[in-house]
């Protein structure tokens, strides 16, 4: 008897601790607060800061991925070198090959953005809203210092007689990057290196690079290979690398190249050659 009245003394004094726990942590966390208990109000607010915050962190991966491809979310249009975790796209091999344009990298990014949706429509799918949306690939415009977002969602939430519409369709105020200079000097690099026969002038690039609050680092662990990443070093900018691949062909014709993946480019994507020189004519 006295161990079953111990057993319980020990079971009952569990209980009460577990409720002052819960007691403490849930007044301690007031958002926690449970959604299907809120007004339509505030459960719409919650849903609209919600998706416009996830959006925002996915607009800042797509671009952080794309600068670690070298301009792509999806297959390079050239030759690259490819690893268990991204792809680094030639911009040189042998000779001069596609280098991605302002509007490719835009298109690449809303496709990017596109494959990581549901986890924004997750916010509204998974509540006890009803809801409609019409949804459409994200506008994306590249800018010198930055890079703009328009979200093409309209949501419509509704419970009971209540109804609101909310449109995610206005411009952001833009996510603060440097890919636009990082992309003209990648181009300006690749260019250099083809007229100069495969030899670099790392200081010139630093030079340049500066300028723009950038750094130049060039990994030549590769046989046969310079691996270029152009590094942010401004706070919160995006993306922090931007790399990119050249061959050093001259010396050893049959280059020995580890794991390449996709044919040349066609002539027409060659004409589409994006240097973007302008920039650095002065320098």
């Amino acid at each position: 008897m006295n161990k079953k009245g111990q057993t319980s003394i020990f079971i009952i004094l569990g209980i009460l601790v577990a409720i002052v726990i819960l007691f403490i942590f849930f007044n301690a966390n007031p958002n926690l607060e449970s959604f299907s208990l809120t007004s339509f109000s505030k459960q719409t607010q919650q849903v609209d800061g919600g998706i416009r915050d996830c959006f925002e962190d996915i607009y800042k991966e797509s671009i952080d991925e794309l600068g670690l491809q070298g301009g792509y979310y999806n297959e390079p249009l050239s030759e690259y070198i490819l690893n268990d975790i991204y792809t680094i796209p030639f911009y040189y091999f042998g000779e001069l090959v596609y280098i991605p344009s302002k509007e490719l990298m835009e298109d690449q990014i809303s496709a990017n953005i596109h494959s990581k949706k549901q986890r924004c429509f997750n916010l509204f799918e998974t509540s006890d809203l009803d809801y409609e949306y019409y949804y459409n690939y994200t506008k994306v415009a590249i800018k010198e210092n930055s890079i703009e977002f328009n979200n093409n969602l309209v949501l419509t939430l509704s419970k009971a007689e209540s109804t609101t519409v909310i449109d995610f369709s206005n411009p952001t105020k833009g996510i603060k990057s440097n890919l636009y200079a990082m992309n003209n000097l990648a181009s300006y690099i690749a260019l250099s290196y083809n007229i100069n026969e495969e030899s670099l002038c790392i200081s010139c690039f630093q030079e340049i690079a500066l300028k723009e609050k950038l750094f130049v680092e060039i990994d030549e662990t590769l046989e046969n290979i310079l691996v270029v990443n152009i590094i942010e070093t401004k706070d919160n900018s995006y993306p922090l690398d931007y790399n990119f691949a050249l061959s050093a062909t001259k010396e050893t014709p049959s280059i020995n190249i580890p794991s390449f993946e996709n044919e040349s480019p066609s002539n027409t994507q060659k004409s589409q050659l994006n240097f973007n020189i302008a920039n650095f004519q002065d320098e």
